[in-house]
């Protein structure tokens, strides 16, 4: 079992965590031939590409998801851990920040993670665990 993380790899929360989704060309950008300026380095790292040079510079993160990246490892990664703790009444937050249009509210709200939540949730085997929590109500917004 590694040291950071629970019998069922879930982090305790204590900390801030940052991840990064890079989302694909749209068709515009495509059209014009674009060229991206960052991408995957490996499973933590981004490379950005700036300037005239274009000069490197690499930043690490709790988790990259490049355009290829489904809704479901972003849920599993991101708001898996956030949501269990919310349901034991621990205090959980998951925002998005970015520019407009670079793909907040489909990684918050796509098709899938709404259903994925809902039903992950109301499994039989989802458990609040030992001294589970609230009892109280749940809320959520978006």
């Amino acid at each position: 079992m590694d040291q950071q993380h629970g019998s069922d790899g879930e982090e305790d929360g204590s900390r801030m965590k940052v991840f990064v989704r890079i989302r694909p060309f749209n068709e515009t950008e495509q059209e014009r031939g674009d060229e991206g300026c960052i991408w995957r380095g490996d499973d933590k790292t981004v490379q950005l590409a700036y300037g005239h040079a274009r000069s490197h510079r690499s930043y690490r993160f709790d988790a990259i998801f490049d355009q290829d990246s489904r809704q479901e490892e972003v849920f599993e990664a991101v708001c898996r851990g956030a949501l269990r703790r919310a349901v034991r009444g621990v205090n959980a937050t998951v925002f998005t920040y970015g520019q407009t249009g670079t793909g907040k509210t489909y990684t918050m709200l796509g098709a899938d993670l709404w259903e994925m939540a809902t039903e992950w949730q109301t499994r039989p085997n989802f458990s609040r665990g030992p001294g589970g929590g609230g009892g109280g109500p749940a809320r959520g917004s978006a």
